[in-house]
């Protein structure tokens, strides 16, 4: 026999909580299977493919991106064609925006002076034109009638900022003792190659 104590609401109440703590755990058991039952898979495919497979290499990648790429070929002074434009003489010359000047007169010869005899102080202008905006090295001799050097002097031509490709490059050259005058020749090499030669007359010092 059960004695039931408390009110009759009290005692309905905790009938109801014991039903439902006893019929909890069927709700959430997962179901049996058996015959005539079927489960179902849930589809959880992305679009990734399998999580186990080899991931792509960025190798492959790498190489086409170095095989695309175009490097432009750097341009020396064998791939470039240099012309003498202009071989002159002067005591100096002054620059102008056509480009350099002789200051009076150019100089058609050069005469020998003093004891023993020497070459004055002159200037001479070599104007170059280049297909290509490539600096090159640059150097004059100067020779006697019988070949043998007199003077030389060498620098490099500088095409940076040249907007029709062509540059001036002066020389002075110091005095220098030479024996006797007579037809004396200018050669010009650029980038070792030779140019081209032009006169240059030295009349022998007066006695």
């Amino acid at each position: 026999m059960i004695h039931a104590m408390g009110s009759p609401g009290k005692l309905l109440a905790a009938v109801s909580l014991g039903v439902g703590l006893l019929t909890l755990p069927a709700l959430a058991a997962p179901p049996k299977k058996g015959k005539g039952t079927k489960v179902e898979k849930l589809n959880l495919d992305l679009g990734l493919g399998a999580l186990g497979g080899a991931l792509p290499k960025a190798d492959g990648i790498e190489a086409r991106r170095a095989q695309n790429e175009v490097t432009s070929p750097k341009v020396t002074t064998s791939d470039v064609r240099y012309t003498v434009l202009k071989v002159e003489h002067a005591w100096e010359f002054t620059r102008t925006a056509e480009g350099a000047r002789p200051v009076g007169a150019p100089l058609t010869e050069i005469g020998l002076y003093g004891r023993p005899p020497s070459t004055p102080k002159f200037t001479t202008l070599v104007r170059v034109k280049a297909t290509q905006n490539v600096n090159a090295p640059i150097e004059l001799v100067i020779l006697d009638p019988r070949g043998d050097t007199a003077m030389e002097g060498r620098g490099e031509l500088s095409f940076t900022g040249s907007r029709r490709g062509e540059v001036d490059w002066l020389i002075d050259w110091a005095p220098t003792a030479r024996p006797d005058g007579g037809e004396y020749t200018l050669l010009v090499r650029i980038a070792g190659r030779p140019m081209g030669t032009w006169p240059l007359k030295v009349v022998a010092a007066k006695n």
